[in-house]
Parts: C-alpha cells; sequence; structure tokens
C-alpha cells in the first residue's frame, strides 16, 4: 500500500472518527454513512464489520484490516 493511500485512508478514517478519540465505534460509523446520505449502505458496511469479527470500537490498523487493507 502507498503512502498517499493509507493516508486518504486515515482522512476517511478521520470523517468517522467525530469525536476524535482515536478509535470509531459502531454508532460512528452508522452516523456518518447517514450523514452522506449512504443510508442504503450502512448495513452492507455493518455486514462486513460483524463479518470481521470485530465487536466494539476500532483502531485505524483494525479498521485498515476489517475492509481489506494491511497497513504494510
Amino acid at each position: 500500500m502507498t503512502e498517499d493511500t493509507v493516508v486518504k485512508l486515515k482522512e476517511v478514517f478521520n470523517v468517522f472518527d467525530y469525536d476524535g478519540s482515536g478509535n470509531i465505534s459502531t454508532d460512528e460509523l452508522v452516523n456518518t454513512v447517514k450523514a452522506l446520505n449512504m443510508e442504503e449502505q450502512a448495513s452492507a458496511i455493518l455486514g462486513i464489520v460483524h463479518a470481521s469479527g470485530h465487536e466494539g470500537e476500532m483502531d485505524f490498523g483494525t479498521f485498515l484490516g476489517i475492509f481489506g487493507f494491511n497497513d504494510s
């Protein structure tokens, strides 16, 4: 993964992390997707998160892994 890709993905992560905690919760994920008028995609995104077996908050590394990226 290029440095530019990581930077762009971090920008996306930061949009979801609207409380600035460094982690995103399922609620932040859903609320941001809905705020972007992407409600139809919300269930698909939640499905990906749940299929990963991850529950609760996720940091940036976990976010990358869940959505098929690795940070190496």
